[in-house]
């Protein structure tokens, strides 16, 4: 199913992007040459379409990137025009349908809890689309007793009355920051932060990951702790799974 265009999205107007190092560090440490060369690949929920475009220049046949945000489509298409290996679209992930047998990796971070589309139901879409052999690489926001917490937190918060606690927790975020990395933009600090006010996310524990990725038909080559792309981020964890 395409999209609406005339239907808006919390995700429409936001447009971010996370620094290279953490890109190239996460990709490296979880894909092979033999992974990207001469195949077919999706980016599932691209974002602006920094991975998706590190995919294709890594060699890849093809790369489709998907994502309901209409600036992060925009923004890729216009700033990776030039590479004829990698193609945008503006998709609900929540209700679209991937064609099956078509990549040979799929590639989605920090996408699936944000989807009120469960899990069981994801998991085997990926499974039908992926050609034997196929890899899976899936990371998910860590289910702890913080994280449920904070974002139970930020949702009762996420109005107007709270508007200076907001600051505040902004302020201290951004803080941290500045003291990690010399390089702050506080634009981009600005767009990121939306996200901790998501209008709705599943926190799925490793266990029950790992039992739905199994029961899908994969076979999990690992699982274990994901690097945090900032000093904000909350702890995620990664899956690297085949199709055999």
């Amino acid at each position: 199913m395409v999209r609406d265009e005339e239907n808006g999205s919390f995700y429409d107007d936001i447009l971010y992007f996370n620094d290279k190092s953490y890109l190239d560090l996460v990709i490296d440490a979880n894909l092979e040459s033999a992974d990207c060369v001469d195949k077919d690949m999706l980016d599932f929920g691209s974002g602006a379409g920094q991975v998706s475009a590190l995919l294709a220049k890594k060699g890849a046949r093809s790369v489709l990137a998907l994502d309901i945000g209409k600036k992060n489509i925009s923004h890729g298409r216009e700033t990776y025009a030039a590479l004829n290996n990698l193609s945008f679209e503006r998709q609900d992930l929540n209700d679209y349908v991937l064609a099956e047998d078509s990549f040979d990796l799929i590639w989605s971070d920090t996408v699936v809890e944000l989807l009120q589309r469960p899990f069981d139901e994801i998991a085997d879409g990926f499974f039908r689309s992926l050609r034997h052999g196929g890899i899976l690489y899936v990371s998910l926001t860590e289910k702890t007793l913080f994280t449920t917490l904070l974002y139970t937190a930020l949702r009762i918060i996420n109005n107007p009355v709270s508007r200076s606690l907001i600051q505040v927790l902004k302020f201290f975020a951004a803080l941290k920051i500045k003291i990690s990395k010399d390089d702050f933009e506080e634009k981009n600090f600005e767009e990121k932060s939306k996200y901790f006010f998501i209008p709705y996310i599943q926190l799925i524990s490793r266990k029950r990951a790992v039992q739905v990725i199994e029961r899908a038909g994969f076979q999990i080559e690992y699982i274990r702790d994901r690097i945090r792309s900032d000093p904000n981020s909350p702890l995620h964890f990664e899956i690297r799974a085949k199709k055999c």
